[in-house]
């Protein structure tokens, strides 16, 4: 067995039990802030690694119409769509979502067959990476 190791704002720590090299934290467990993340176990320990969690309170960087949240099985095949601010390239399961003059957005992609979310990545080289999720109905 792992354990999940969580050193938030350089003080404190948390340990999370992982049953094996991977762990989903729940909604809300990390706030916002710089966070160390990495997995250790009696004899071993992984890289660390650094999640930074940030409001951004300016105008959001795309819009998703499609897919629905809860409006898709795991492992289905879905459309992604919708619009994304000048600037912002996107990608879902590894694809590019092509955007056209007005911004606009459409890619079928299957959702991973156990996945708990589609994470569609939108990047731009000032501003950052944002993730928008829709989860799928269960």
């Amino acid at each position: 067995p792992s354990t999940l190791f969580v050193r938030s704002q350089g003080k404190g720590q948390k340990q999370l039990g992982a049953p094996g090299p991977s762990y989903a934290l729940p909604a809300g467990t990390l706030r916002e802030g710089s966070h160390e993340l990495w997995f250790g176990s009696a004899s071993e320990q992984s890289r660390k690694t650094t999640v930074v969690v940030q409001f951004d309170n300016a105008a959001p960087t795309a819009s998703i119409s499609s897919p629905a949240e809860r409006g898709f099985a795991p492992g289905a095949a879905v459309t992604a769509a919708g619009t994304a601010r000048p600037g912002w390239t996107g990608t879902v399961a590894g694809h590019e979502l092509v955007q056209d003059a007005q911004q606009r957005f459409s890619g079928e992609v299957t959702t991973p067959a156990g996945a708990t979310a589609l994470a569609i990545r939108f990047a731009h080289p000032q501003r950052g990476v944002h993730y928008y999720l829709r989860r799928p109905s269960h």
